[in-house]
């Protein structure tokens, strides 16, 4: 497939266009057809963009690179995590023109969940720089056609300086910290160069609110496009994990015990999900970020839940391809 010219996931941020991205977590084993056959099933249709992420929590996987590119094989947009952990300047940069080349036009930019969470705890840590200047050096990439070095990114001395049209992404975690710290940090990912947020998965919309205003001060919810994270809890086990193990992860204590008191618990994980997702669309977001962790097999019918809530509120959205179109 020949490479896209630009982002497509780009180009329907900035038509104010609702997105749906969905998050995809790459194999343990050397095994493409566990990716394709994902994709093809749970992902095709369903996603302006899908997030491969990038060994998350610390345990190996195949890599961001590699999946990203079956996504394109796939007809599906990927949005490449890198992270900062494992890698200096120089591979963070030969991992960066490699996606280029394979057709990749979006990047996740990350500073890594600590190997001490992972399955790998002794292995040496890098963090080269943090995710703010990951952001700060794609950019220059993107504006300047330079690498953080300073050299001009030319396939010869005669040829043309190649800019890389990126759209750069940032994380944010609403929880955990004053608002109006959080908003700082974000407003610096802003000056560095991202365009868009995807946020941890949100439970507490009042504590998720006072971010939000703490972003409005700044006028940070006009320059940047902002995706809140849903996490539909398939049990009340996984939302304890994530409550007293996961870094960053703020659930309500009201939100676990009515998974424990729920006699199917899926449907009503789904449930809370949709009512979330309705209480978030009162926010001007540009779209829901969806972790289908560990339960892919429920983002068809969470898809169409999202699409057509958020079209009842009145935003516009393209239809998604079905993979191989």
């Amino acid at each position: 497939m020949t490479p896209p010219a630009s982002s497509t996931l780009r180009r329907k941020l900035e038509a104010g266009q609702f997105v749906l991205t969905v998050e995809m977590v790459p194999p343990r084993a050397p095994d493409l057809e566990n990716i394709t056959r994902r994709l093809q099933k749970f992902f095709a249709g369903n996603a302006d963009g899908v997030n491969v992420t990038d060994c998350a929590s610390a345990i190996l996987r195949m890599s961001s690179l590699c999946a990203s590119r079956v996504c394109i094989d796939e007809g599906l947009e990927p949005v490449m995590q890198l992270t900062c952990r494992d890698r200096n300047r120089i591979g963070l940069q030969s991992e960066l023109i490699s996606a280029w080349a394979m057709g990749i036009r979006n990047v996740l930019c990350l500073t890594g969940d600590h190997v001490r969470f992972g399955d790998h705890p002794t292995a040496k840590p890098v963090f080269d720089m943090d995710s703010t200047n990951l952001i700060a050096m794609v950019s220059r990439m993107r504006a300047e056609g330079k690498y953080c070095s300073g050299e001009e990114i030319r396939t010869s001395a005669k040829s043309d300086l190649i800019k890389m049209d990126w759209l750069i992404g940032g994380a944010a975690n609403p929880f955990g910290n004053e608002p109006e710290d959080l908003a700082l940090h974000m407003d610096k990912k802003r000056r560095a160069g991202a365009d868009f947020l995807q946020t941890q998965p949100v439970y507490d919309i009042e504590a998720f609110d006072a971010w939000w205003r703490a972003m409005e001060a700044r006028g940070l919810h006009r320059s940047l496009k902002i995706l809140p994270g849903i996490l539909p809890p398939k049990g009340a086990k996984g939302l304890e994990y994530m409550k007293t193990s996961v870094p960053g992860m703020h659930v309500p204590d009201a939100t676990i015990r009515r998974m424990q008191g729920a006699a199917d618990a899926q449907a009503e994980g789904r449930a809370i999900a949709l009512e979330l997702v309705d209480r978030l669309l009162a926010y001007p977001i540009a779209g829901i970020h969806l972790y289908p962790v560990m339960w892919e097999s429920v983002i068809p019918e969470l898809a169409a839940e999202i699409r057509g809530r958020a079209a009842k509120t009145g935003r516009t959205m393209d239809s998604v391809a079905p993979a191989g179109t």
